[in-house]
């Protein structure tokens, strides 16, 4: 691995940070605009109508780019791996491709269970003394 891919997979959980921020705010500002332009809202119908035309635009676009930076961290939290994700997807093959193509490790199970089987028996009481 070279410093910049380390440094990424470091980055990773930064990332993740601010998509929970964006996430956060976006959601926030987007609910405090709706509820604005609801209170806002005139209750006599000719001043209604007036105030919707006016305001309406408006309004839309706040709602599409909540919309927008919504998706936007989402799509960072869901897509995104984190620094532990991300180091087992790199880490996990290289391990493993590393002990299935070197002799000596895959060989070490087999020393140790004839390890362990021979400590056994010499710990095992002899049937003779019975």
């Amino acid at each position: 691995m070279t410093p910049f891919d380390t440094y990424l997979l470091i980055f990773l959980d930064k990332l993740q940070i601010l998509a929970n921020i964006v996430l956060i705010i976006s959601g926030v500002l987007t609910v405090i605009a709706l509820v604005v332009y609801e209170a806002e809202k005139p209750s006599y119908p000719p001043m209604i109508e007036e105030y919707e035309k006016k305001y309406k635009e408006t309004n839309d676009n706040i709602l599409k780019v909540g919309i927008i930076f919504l998706a936007l961290g989402a799509f960072i939290k869901v897509f995104v791996p984190d620094t532990k994700e991300m180091a087992a997807i790199v880490i996990i093959p290289k391990m493993y491709n590393a002990i299935s193509t070197n002799k000596q490790l895959t060989e070490l199970p087999n020393n140790m269970l004839q390890l362990a089987n021979d400590w056994i028996k010499e710990l095992s009481p002899n049937k003779e003394n019975k």
